[in-house]
């Protein structure tokens, strides 16, 4: 009984510790979610199109009804999540909960790693930080929950698993390979970040001990294999299918699915995301040198976490040209300044006057966030316009192709692209509960079925299409419903209304055909 009362009283005189820091941290968590809230709630939906996708897998997982026509393989942990929280609230409202949740609880891990460095109260502004930074603002208008949730794992095993580290203890190290374990059951990019990160910090470890044989290196890390690595792997192993299943089935690289230039890139970043890389290369002109140095001259770990991030942004950025890194790229800077923060303090604490230099770092930090936060919100706003897709007139259509739907024969719904380039079938895949296939740019899709799915349903409502092809097209995929965006398509297709389809549902903004019986 006296090794779990000592661990726990440990555990409470950290907690007491860290009381300041705890609270700063809680109330700018707090603020955060009134403010993404403050965003969501007028809407009827979430932003972005994905959050169709994370309905239908969370369906399919639980219902064990196939209502995906596409991609069927998807690291369970989100669309679960989305799922429990849609047994108790509207599916809507569940998106919202889930994406707003995963957006702000990313700041305890890092937290948790930049309090190794410094102090708590810096600590937790430093953290707090990454809640409304622009990309992660970014991520979570597009509804990349499962992005959010893989970096809310991945910093969480890098915390854990140097803690194990510098202090020996197993349960350290088993909890970082159940987090690794997570990430593994929730992100693919993250994952693979999540390893690279992790053998970097375990090098660095192995580094700052000044260790000179290859045996002394195998002592220091064997419990990191026995207590972290083997439970990861063994816990992850379920989802090894879902990985096979993005090498195998994708027609070209998963890590760069729209294909994008190197000149494409950099078009992007030099006017979309103008403001953010000048704030972020003003942040890192001060703070990524003084991460180097830390970790070149002073062996610190949690600056060899931070270089390691930002250098796996800089080669999934500049060499496989995929913006999803930037992600990582925030996070690397954000360590960087909490880096910084200590080093600043450090430095003055031994200053002739002390209390001034501190004041002078506590007022830069302020500033930094500031910016960051002017930044972040202002991307929040353009991002939200950017990303919306489900608007009023767009779900009552859905909710009566829901109820329709329910008593219609089995068949596919074919629907028209969405403004800017997003699309409405994932969501009435998770929505309807019915197979979609969508049109729209193929390029945006890397899963071969869903290409040339998008292929036909582009073919069915092109006005163009012959009548002989049209029939061909929906006897031989049993098309039942046509989803149409009166802005993308200004007119039902004629074929469409000869072949027997007819208005069940219309607005101003969309009609909705349905195909007749006997048809």
């Amino acid at each position: 009984m006296d090794g779990p009362r000592k661990r726990w009283r440990t555990v409470w005189a950290t907690i007491q510790a860290d009381r300041e820091g705890l609270i700063v941290l809680g109330a700018i968590i707090a603020v955060l979610g009134v403010f993404r809230w403050a965003v969501f709630s007028p809407n009827v939906a979430p932003p972005g199109s994905d959050g169709g996708q994370w309905l239908a897998f969370g369906h399919q997982m639980f219902a064990g009804e196939r209502i995906k026509a596409g991609f069927e393989s998807y690291p369970p942990i989100v669309p679960g999540l989305v799922s429990m929280f849609a047994a108790v609230f509207p599916p809507m409202m569940a998106l919202k909960l889930v994406g707003g949740l995963v957006s702000v609880v990313l700041a305890v891990p890092l937290y948790g790693l930049v309090r190794q460095v410094t102090t708590p109260v810096p600590s937790a502004i430093v953290a707090g930080v990454v809640g409304i930074a622009p990309y992660h603002t970014e991520v979570l208008t597009f509804g990349g929950y499962p992005q959010l949730a893989g970096a809310v794992f991945m910093l969480l095993a890098l915390w854990l698993l140097l803690l194990g580290l510098k202090t020996g203890g197993r349960l350290y190290l088993l909890a970082a390979g159940l987090a690794s374990a997570g990430a593994a059951a929730t992100h693919v990019l993250v994952s693979i970040e999540l390893a690279v990160a992790g053998l970097a910090l375990c090098a660095v470890f192995v580094w700052s001990r000044r260790s000179g044989s290859l045996r002394d290196a195998a002592r220091l890390l064997r419990p990191v294999a026995v207590w972290t690595v083997l439970p990861a792997v063994l816990i992850a192993a379920p989802v090894l299918p879902t990985y096979l299943n993005y090498v195998f089935d994708a027609r070209r690289t998963p890590a760069n699915p729209l294909n994008l230039s190197a000149g494409q890139v950099s078009e992007w970043l030099r006017s979309a995301w103008r403001w953010e890389l000048v704030l972020w290369a003003v942040v890192g002109l001060v703070s990524v040198p003084v991460a180097a140095f830390e970790f070149g001259v002073r062996r610190a770990p949690v600056a060899g976490v931070a270089l390691t991030l930002l250098a796996i942004a800089f080669v999934g950025v500049a060499f496989v040209r995929e913006l999803r890194f930037l992600q990582v790229f925030e996070l690397g800077m954000v360590l960087s300044a909490g880096v910084t923060v200590a080093a600043a303090r450090s430095q003055a604490a031994g200053a002739t006057y002390a209390s001034l230099a501190k004041a002078a770092a506590a007022i830069a930090l302020l500033l930094v966030m500031v910016a960051v936060m002017v930044v972040g919100v202002r991307r929040s706003l353009i991002a939200y316009r950017w990303y919306a897709v489900v608007t009023n007139p767009v779900l009552d259509a859905m909710e009566w192709l829901r109820r329709d739907a329910a008593e219609a024969p089995a068949g596919i719904i074919v629907a028209s692209g969405a403004p800017r380039g997003h699309n409405y079938g994932w969501w009435l895949e998770g929505y309807v509960h019915r197979p979609a296939y969508m049109a729209g740019d193929p390029f945006l899709f890397f899963d071969a079925r869903e290409r040339q799915q998008v292929e036909i349903a582009a073919r069915l409502l092109d006005p163009m299409t012959p009548i002989s092809v049209a029939r061909s097209i929906v006897q031989s995929e049993n098309i039942q419903f046509a989803f149409i965006d009166k802005g993308i398509d200004g007119q039902t297709p004629l074929s469409l209304r000869r072949l027997g389809f007819a208005a069940g549902f219309e607005n101003g903004h969309i009609v909705v055909l349905k195909r007749a019986t006997g048809e």
